[in-house]
């Protein structure tokens, strides 16, 4: 079991298992993806199911890919469908290179504790 699980929009979704001892460092972007936190409000805002979503940038330093942008969702039930629903939106606002990734915000993992450090984005109507 990974410490954290994370759903990956490109041309398809696939879940990736993070596991213990994975280097990792998070934060804000520099430059703020306002386009793509506009978009997914959108969506979210027509989705009762998605209370808040948060945005950060990850890095793996041992990975030589570039820094995702990635989404943490607070979410009642599972994630397939809003992720489905965010791919075509993430596509239109984003380079073919560039990484956008979901996680679904839980206790217990590295992820949601820095979340819950940070501002949401998106906050559902009546959310706390």
């Amino acid at each position: 079991m990974g410490i954290f699980d994370i759903f990956r929009k490109r041309r398809r979704h696939e879940e990736i298992h993070i596991g213990p001892g994975t280097r990792f460092v998070i934060g804000q972007p520099a430059s703020y993806p306002t386009e793509l936190a506009a978009s997914l409000t959108d969506l979210f805002s027509t989705r009762p199911e998605v209370r808040s979503a948060y945005l950060a940038l990850l890095q793996y330093p041992d990975r030589a890919e570039p820094p995702h942008t990635v989404i943490g969702i607070n979410i009642d039930g599972g994630p397939e469908e809003l992720l489905d629903q965010a791919g075509p939106r993430v596509r239109h606002v984003t380079k073919p290179n560039e990484f956008v990734d979901f996680v679904v915000i839980s206790s217990g993992n590295q992820l949601s504790e820095y979340f819950s450090t940070i501002e949401p984005f998106y906050r559902a109507p009546g959310s706390p």
